[in-house]
C-alpha cells in the first residue's frame, strides 16, 4: 500500500501529506486547516484528536517534521472543507484503500499493521530527538539568561551593570559559551531534551578571568568614589 496510508487496528488511516497531494494543496495549508478543525471540534465539545492523530515524517534533509495520521472520518471532516467535486474523489480513494486491504492475507494484513507501529515508534523518537525549545521556553531561557548576568555583574546599583558596553560583552560572551556547549549556532536552536540542562547552564555560568576583572575593577571604583565622598 502507499506510504501515506497506514493501517491501524484493521482500520485505513490517511496521511495528511497524502491530502495535500489529493487536493493540490502545501502541506503547511493542509496541517493548518486540521489545527483549525481540532480547535473547533474540542470548542463543541468534541474531542478532535481521535479522528487527527498527530504524527511525524522524516524529510529529505533528515529532519522530523509534523504531519497528522486521520481517520476515515478525519479524512471526510477535512473534505468537507473543499469543494463537492474533490470531496468525491476523496471518498472513491478511501474505499479503493479499504478495499486492497480487505483483499491482503490475514498475514499480510498483520504484518502491515506491526510495520506501521514500529515506523510510528521510530518516527516519535526522531522527533523527540529533533525538536527544539518552544517560544515560550525561549523566554524562559532569556528572563534566566538577564538574572544570571545581573548578578555576575553586582546587581542592579553597581557600577558594573550601569556599564552598558561591560554588560553587553556580557551576555555576547554568555551566549557564546552557551552556544559552544549545546553545539548549536543560536539558542533558539536548544534541543526541547536539553532544556533542564540549558537552565543549569545559565544558572551555574561564570564570566571569563578577564570579564570577571573588569567587573571587579568597575565596582571597585564604585566603592573608593563613595568612601572618598
Amino acid at each position: 500500500m502507499n506510504e501515506l496510508v497506514k493501517v491501524k487496528n484493521g482500520e485505513v488511516q490517511i496521511d495528511s501529506r497524502m491530502i495535500a497531494k489529493h487536493f493540490g494543496k502545501e502541506h503547511k495549508n493542509v496541517l493548518r486547516d486540521i489545527q483549525d478543525e481540532i480547535s473547533k471540534l474540542e470548542y463543541g465539545g468534541l474531542e478532535g484528536k481521535l479522528i487527527f492523530e498527530p504524527s511525524s515524517y522524516i524529510s529529505q534533509q533528515n529532519k522530523a517534521l509534523p504531519c497528522y495520521t486521520m481517520t476515515e472520518e478525519g479524512a471526510l471532516q477535512l473534505a468537507a472543507r473543499y469543494d463537492a467535486v474533490a470531496r468525491r474523489k476523496l471518498i472513491m480513494l478511501i474505499k479503493e484503500l479499504k478495499q486492497q486491504f480487505k483483499k491482503l492475507s490475514p498475514l499480510e494484513q498483520l504484518r502491515l499493521q506491526y510495520e506501521v507501529m514500529e515506523n510510528h515508534e521510530e518516527r516519535l523518537l526522531n522527533l523527540e530527538n529533533t525538536m527544539t525549545i518552544d517560544y515560550g521556553q525561549q523566554q524562559d531561557l532569556q528572563t534566566i539568561s538577564k538574572k544570571r548576568v545581573l548578578e555576575c555583574l553586582g546587581g542592579k546599583e553597581s557600577r558594573a551593570y550601569k556599564s552598558k558596553g561591560l554588560a553587553a560583552r556580557m551576555f555576547s560572551s554568555m551566549w557564546k559559551d552557551f552556544k559552544d556547549y549545546f553545539e548549536i549556532n543560536s539558542y533558539k536552536n536548544t534541543p526541547k531534551k536539553e532544556i533542564a540542562a540549558a537552565i543549569d547552564f545559565i544558572k551555574g555560568w561564570q564570566p571569563n578571568g578577564k570579564l570577571q576583572r573588569e567587573i571587579e575593577r568597575s565596582n571597585l571604583e564604585t566603592n573608593l568614589f563613595e568612601e572618598v565622598v
